[in-house]
């Protein structure tokens, strides 16, 4: 069984010599049905091609006898960012896993997820391709049988295939091109109608790997590099109204702003030394509305694309001799609410002084949400000085290379071992790598684009009914809360929940006392 293989994966510290990989800058591919192109941007602007990858000096697989695996698989996010698993194998079994005490009208099943895993394969599999081509004069040399990938041999020097994952045998001069397609039937709306494609906007992940056989079952499997790829679809304007268009080549987003189903989690606090406490505001969140089709039976809607959920976060003390509450601190939270995604939003935390939380004392934590685009843009600039000090710790985030695991005399204690998923879903999880650098690692792309998020025109109720101008506090989400005690062994707060508040005309109001907040259960 595909979820089974790679059920232990060998990485070391000299992975970095069995093949080089020169990749672009960080890009995005966005497909334009209207002007019927695809074109890549980059966080700089639009870019004249899409970048090719090239891989070279690859003499160790040769010698070792050993191959190069090419793995593209798309994201699937499964209740929260904290960490993206992406899918190679196209295999995804049921954790069990639920929300206690949903938010939302109701939870969303393993069906739901598993189907929108499977759209984002539909558009791989239908759309797009993976060409890769030996540079020099030799023929490419290649398993006939490949578990993981459909492929189609072109000539004596190339291939091309569709995504999951495929081999290739290097010689000991062979160096490879690698360019990504979309094919011209995925440029036409008619076209995606016809091939039943759903999804608009995705993260995907190509991967490269030393593999010690083409078996799709090897267990001598060496990670050589990662590259994140976002694909988007701009929108149909007869479905979704598109943002303002800047240029042929320029990506288009929706310009409304449908409010998702947004509710704030528990509170954490925790003690980092140096008199400073640190506190997270999860956000949870469902991304999804309804959609419109048109006559040839082509549907979408704005939550069909990745949204921006930032909201600015005011921090008072409740004092009851005061009538108000007394202001203390503020900051921008949130993050990226992927499409049809239901779940946590972590966040990326904000330091206070240890002064600001005491025992006993009771809190207000509101936010209130703006300017979608403007709100990102203020959070992007708070953590953006974050991001250099977070590459300095755990390498390049959302880049090319996979950071070694240490090998065995240096891994130290058993429980510390980075846990490491099979092919179903690569994770490269570091013992120094904080769940707040891994949550700012999931955004990493988002925060570099200029081009997204997008000048949103209106801001929408979820099924787009009720509309109405981009104003300050469309939303307004309260949590007030006592500081119940403190756990000296993981340095954590403990918050009493006392209520909880929405505040809005087009996303409902509500005032909850003593409410169960969601958390995610799982059955081990």
């Amino acid at each position: 069984m595909l979820g089974k293989i790679f059920a232990s994966i060998i990485l070391t510290s000299s992975f970095a010599l069995a093949c080089e990989i020169a990749e672009p800058s960080q890009f995005a591919l966005s497909t334009s049905t209207s002007e019927q192109t695809t074109s890549a941007y980059n966080p700089a602007g639009v870019l004249q091609e899409v970048p090719n990858f090239r891989a070279f000096n690859c003499q160790k697989l040769a010698m070792g006898n050993k191959y190069l695996m090419i793995a593209l698989g798309p994201q699937n996010l499964e209740f929260s960012d904290r960490v993206g698993i992406f899918n190679f194998s196209q295999d995804y079994r049921d954790s069990g896993c639920f929300i206690e005490n949903t938010p939302f009208k109701k939870n969303q099943t393993f069906a739901e997820r598993f189907a929108l895993l499977k759209d984002k394969w539909k558009y791989i599999k239908s759309c797009f391709s993976v060409e890769l081509e030996e540079e020099g004069p030799m023929a490419l040399s290649m398993p006939e049988v490949q578990p993981g990938c459909t492929y189609e041999r072109i000539g004596k020097q190339k291939m091309r295939f569709n995504g999951g994952f495929c081999y290739v045998k290097p010689n000991i001069g062979s160096s490879y091109i690698l360019t990504l397609r979309v094919k011209e039937e995925c440029k036409t709306n008619a076209g995606l109608a016809k091939l039943g494609i759903s999804v608009s906007d995705f993260e995907s992940l190509l991967n490269f790997y030393s593999s010690g056989d083409a078996s799709g079952q090897s267990i001598d499997l060496s990670a050589i590099s990662t590259f994140p790829l976002r694909m988007t679809v701009a929108p149909n304007d007869k479905l979704v109204k598109p943002s303002e268009d800047f240029g042929i080549l320029t990506p288009q987003f929706p310009a409304d702003f449908p409010i998702p189903d947004i509710h704030l989690g528990t509170p954490e606090g925790k003690d980092v030394g140096a008199g400073r406490i640190q506190i997270r505001l999860p956000f949870w969140v469902e991304n999804t509305c309804q959609k419109r089709c048109d006559v040839s039976g082509q549907c979408q809607s704005a939550c069909d694309y990745a949204q921006p959920m930032v909201g600015n976060v005011e921090y008072s003390e409740l004092d009851p001799k005061k009538k108000e509450p007394v202001f203390l601190t503020s900051w921008y939270e949130g993050g990226v609410g992927q499409p049809a995604f239901q779940g946590e939003l972590f966040g990326t935390g904000f330091e206070i002084p240890n002064s600001l939380v005491e025992l006993g004392k009771s809190y207000r934590f509101q936010v209130s949400f703006n300017d979608p685009k403007f709100d990102f843009e203020r959070f992007k600039n708070r953590i953006g000085g974050r991001l250099t000090r977070f590459e300095q710790r755990i390498g390049e985030i959302g880049r090319s290379q996979i950071r070694p695991i240490p090998e065995t005399p240096q891994i130290g204690e058993l429980e510390k071992i980075p846990f490491i998923e099979g092919i179903q879903g690569v994770n490269f999880l570091q013992d120094s790598m904080t769940s707040i650098d891994r949550a700012v690692a999931s955004l990493r792309a988002y925060l570099s684009f200029k081009l997204w998020p997008p000048y949103f025109d209106r801001i929408c109720s979820a099924d787009g009914k009720d509309c109405g101008g981009i104003k300050d506090d469309y939303l307004v989400l309260t949590v007030d809360v006592r500081v119940k005690s403190f756990n000296e062994e993981e340095k954590k707060y403990e918050f009493e929940i006392l209520k909880t508040t929405r505040t809005s005309k087009l996303a409902g109001s509500y005032v909850k006392e003593n409410p169960a907040m969601p958390y995610i259960k799982c059955p081990f």
